[in-house]
């Protein structure tokens, strides 16, 4: 239930304030009255409408661009609904037409289902057909996590992560035990002006047990609320396996990678909470009497997966032990590594020791930020720095030491000489160390290198001529007081 804020303008939209209301599938709603002309006719026994309209056209004539698509159970409150959207609206600054979502419950005639999705080919299903359209999936969570438990959200997940175009946030609505309610976000990257603390900090009060909830479960062994959905999610994701297997065995390939894909996703998401928790290696999930899980294990197995990024700045429980647990957890095939452990302050430079023969050398991007870990120091760059050289294949490096106290010149030089002739795109932050600069190419990277060295050759050849005339000076000295010594003797 709602009421009207503004009726239909020139743009043909009727703008509406929620008030009530919860997501129903099916045809009979329990408890729901009909009224006609004011008189309460009965409970309804089924409903259908020749002709009919989506939600959406009959609050607005406009055609409208699905930037976001919502990925939901069709069973939580539409207040915690429309609360998660607007959270998310607000986090991404979503203004005016941006903040559009694709809501399969309103964007779709009800009662015209088979000529909007009960289609044979699911590429040509208008859920399908809005995904491919929109910037990326907000997928919303009830306290129950019940989408993971659903064929098509996990189906509609698959599809989020198997396009690199697109960006997939997590959003759900917290209750405290006083009753106040706040929807919390979860993303993958920093949010637009973010800084990563920023991120740790607000991404906190997210019950990861619900992330921790789909990995727990495999897209197969969802349900479905119609029978002929399952064989067309699994006749699509065959498609993904390799060709010229049978087809049994090309479904089968092409599940496991699925599987692995949410998985993946998924211990990535709740890395950070493990840490500050029990740990990577001991994760549950809502049943607290299911086996843990060991994210490691999960995100190592997802062999498919090309980026990786750990936010794990401002948090204090990270230790050196947790850049090898990384290290252990690292995809074969990875192209693109993103570790921030800024204000970290218990890393050291046994943390860059651990990294030793475990980077793959399929990394073509490479990010690393220490920033105000103050116990890294040249002898950790320098180890960290000739393993650049087996990374045959890295085209874009980055490396931030600012305020690392104990890092200077040494270490520009240590990664100029270092660095694989593949890099063209390379950033070296150290700001607040005995270095005091920042490197934005690798021309300056080899330029501040070379001034390195020809200041260290110029000291090399500089301090044997200063002990020369010292030793000469002192000899002089030596001789002169020795024969005025003698005089005065003897002329005592």
């Amino acid at each position: 239930g709602g009421e009207v804020v503004e009726a239909p303008g020139a743009d043909g939209d009727l703008k509406l304030r929620l008030l009530r209301g919860r997501f129903r599938i099916g045809s009979h709603v329990p408890g729901a009255r009909v009224f006609v002309d004011g008189e309460d006719i009965g409970e309804p026994t089924t409903v259908s409408s020749a002709g009919s309209l989506s939600y959406k056209e009959v609050i607005s004539s406009r055609a409208t661009m699905p930037h976001w698509y919502t990925c939901h159970w069709w069973g939580e409150r539409v207040m915690d609904f429309v609360a998660c959207c607007e959270k998310h609206a607000s986090l991404r600054n979503l203004q005016g037409h941006q903040a559009t979502y694709w809501i399969c419950a309103y964007a779709n005639r009800q009662h015209a289902l088979d000529e909007e999705i009960n289609m044979s080919d699911i590429s040509q299903t208008s859920f399908f057909k809005a995904f491919q359209l929109s910037r990326g999936m907000l997928l919303i969570l009830d306290p129950e996590a019940t989408p993971f438990k659903r064929m098509w959200c996990c189906f509609e997940l698959y599809l989020s992560f198997t396009d690199a175009n697109k960006m997939l946030d997590i959003a759900t609505v917290c209750r405290s035990e006083d009753g106040d309610e706040k929807a919390v976000l979860v993303c993958e990257e920093a949010l637009s002006g973010e800084q990563q603390r920023a991120k740790v900090v607000r991404e906190r009060e997210f019950p990861y047990r619900l992330l921790a909830e789909g990995m727990y479960r495999c897209l197969e062994g969802g349900s479905c609320y119609l029978k002929g959905d399952r064989e067309r999610i699994l006749s699509y994701i065959q498609r993904d396996g390799p060709s010229g297997m049978e087809p049994d065995r090309q479904l089968e390939f092409a599940l496991r990678h699925a599987n692995q894909s949410l998985k993946g996703y998924f211990a990535l998401a709740t890395w950070p909470h493990a840490v500050q928790g029990h740990g990577v290696h001991a994760v549950g999930g809502l049943d607290l009497e299911e086996h843990e899980l060991s994210l490691v294990d999960i995100l190592q197995a997802d062999t498919t997966r090309t980026s990786v990024t750990f936010c794990l700045a401002q948090i204090q429980e990270v230790t050196n032990d947790s850049m090898e647990e990384i290290a252990l957890a690292l995809p074969p095939e990875l192209k693109e590594l993103n570790i921030s452990l800024s204000g970290c302050t218990n890393i050291t430079n046994v943390a860059l020791q651990v990294l030793e023969g475990r980077l793959p050398r399929t990394l073509e991007t490479l990010h690393v930020s220490l920033l105000g870990c103050r116990d890294v120091s040249d002898d950790g760059v320098r180890v960290f720095a000739q393993q650049l050289s087996t990374l045959t294949r890295l085209q874009d490096f980055q490396l931030d030491c600012s305020m690392c106290t104990d890092v200077s010149a040494d270490s520009i030089r240590a990664l100029a000489d270092h660095l694989p002739e593949s890099v063209n795109k390379c950033r070296v932050l150290l700001k607040g160390t005995n270095a005091n600069c920042i490197v934005h190419n690798v021309r300056e990277l080899r330029a501040e290198s070379c001034k390195t060295a020809s200041v260290r050759d110029l000291a090399s050849r500089a301090l044997p001529s200063a002990l020369a005339r010292n030793t000469s000076g002192s000899a002089l000295f030596a001789s002169s007081r020795s024969q005025s010594g003698s005089i005065c003797a003897k002329g005592h």
